[in-house]
């Protein structure tokens, strides 16, 4: 598991690694490709840019497919632009995960450099310097009202939590909230040695620890741990020994899911029961009511989606599935050959060279997706392909709309799609 050390810093050296003016988002193209039947589209301007100066790999939309942040250079000095409006001016300024919106998308905390020191700026507030900040930023709580990071001073590193100063430490690992946003796990190292740090204490010491599952209350605590070549599962005890592990769920009633690899043969982990072996296996998909799971597996050479105990489909590559919110419907991604086609209820979507994000409305009856083809963005609502856009973040379901943002060269737009009671939904369920 990576960690932040002293010898390793959150950023790059010197000013962070940053450039550029840039904007975002993608517009539709009106007239290219039908919108949905019934349905009505409004369109607003976020803001506009020159294509020259963009640079998408800093364009961070919010959740909620509403608000959008990118940064912006002006000579030596760098600002994060949020819809359009400036935010202090830094030496540098992080992308990527350093750059994070709240849950709710109402606030934004990013990191940026000044005078050789960094720090967290939380919507506009700068918070105190430090040597570093940890290479993963910050991260927010379920419930958008708590903020947590990785800090480095004097060759030490601690986590920061609502602005408190925790316990230092030689390094710092990734970050892991409860879902009630009361608990904090994080991965530390002392010496050679990794812990978890949870509860106000430190766990077992690991020579290396994979990845952490927190309990919805924040109660209960799991983490893969390895010790010589053997990696296990522990709780309040030691699980099984596999070669590798990956993919740790914890349902709420504690029960722990994940894949675990033993010679060249892979198994889902339910508790105590294993399913398989397969030749590998994708990530898991647990349903919203958290009974039922779903992911990739190959076996004989091919890939399908495994829901329960059934496998679906056929295809060179699986990957990606998606459950409806009422927990009756899987879609995923299938590729034959270079092109890739979204699954619903074993009906295949048109051809794509790639599938973005996949969002289902409420009720299930809808679904939208992002995709790419002929070097350009799509949105596909319920099998329906249309909005070109150069670039796509979303879309999402908001009740009967469907919400995303666009860039079209160097117009960057807010677009809603509403469905209107008229409009039909596709498909039926996975059984």
């Amino acid at each position: 598991m990576g960690m932040d050390t002293a010898k390793r810093r959150a950023t790059t050296s010197g000013p962070l690694a940053y450039c550029a003016l840039i904007a975002v988002l993608f517009l539709w193209a009106n007239g290219t490709g039908s919108a949905q039947e019934g349905a009505r589209v409004k369109e607003e301007r976020i803001s506009s840019i020159h294509p020259i100066l963009l640079h998408e790999d800093s364009v961070i939309p919010s959740p909620d497919r509403r608000r959008i942040a990118y940064v912006v250079q002006r000579g030596m000095q760098f600002n994060l632009q949020v819809d359009g409006a400036d935010g202090p001016a830094f030496e540098g300024l992080g992308k990527g995960p350093l750059i994070r919106w709240s849950p709710d998308s109402q606030r934004i905390a990013y990191v940026a450099e000044r005078n050789g020191k960094q720090f967290v700026v939380t919507d506009v507030q700068v918070g105190p310097p430090f040597d570093g900040i940890g290479e993963l930023g910050p991260t927010w709580s379920p419930n958008g009202r708590r903020l947590a990071y990785a800090a480095e001073q004097r060759g030490r590193w601690a986590v920061v939590i609502d602005g408190q100063m925790g316990p230092d430490f030689d390094g710092i690992g990734p970050l892991v909230w409860s879902a009630d946003s009361r608990e904090l796990a994080y991965v530390a190292l002392r010496i050679d040695k990794q812990m978890v740090y949870f509860g106000g204490t430190t766990q077992l010491a690991f020579e290396e620890i994979g990845e952490l599952a927190v309990s919805p209350d924040g109660k209960r605590l799991a983490f893969f741990g390895r010790i010589g070549s053997v990696w296990r599962v522990i709780t309040n005890r030691y699980g099984p020994a596999f070669d590798q592990v990956k993919e740790l769920r914890m349902r709420p009633d504690g029960q722990l899911v994940y894949a675990g690899q033993r010679g060249k043969a892979w198994y889902l982990v339910t508790g105590e029961q294993l399913n398989g072996p397969f030749e590998e296996v994708g990530a898991l998909a647990l349903s919203p009511d958290q009974r039922r799971m779903a992911f990739p597996a190959k076996q004989n050479g091919q890939w399908a989606l495994i829901v329960g105990k059934r496998s679906i489909g056929s295809a060179e590559l699986v990957k990606d599935p998606v459950w409806s919110p009422d927990g009756r419907r899987v879609a995923y991604s299938a590729k034959r050959g270079e092109e890739w086609r979204l699954v619903l209820d074993r009906a295949e979507q048109p051809a794509f060279s790639e599938i973005g994000e996949v969002s289902f409305s409420s009720d299930g009856r809808h679904m939208a997706y992002a995709a790419k083809r002929w070097g350009k963005w799509w949105v596909v609502i319920d099998g329906q392909v249309g909005h070109e856009s150069h670039a796509v973040w979303g879309p999402i379901f908001d009740g009967s709309t469907v919400r995303f943002l666009a860039r079209r060269g160097g117009e960057f737009y807010r677009i809603a799609v509403e469905l209107g009671a008229g409009v039909r939904g596709q498909g039926s369920e996975t059984r």
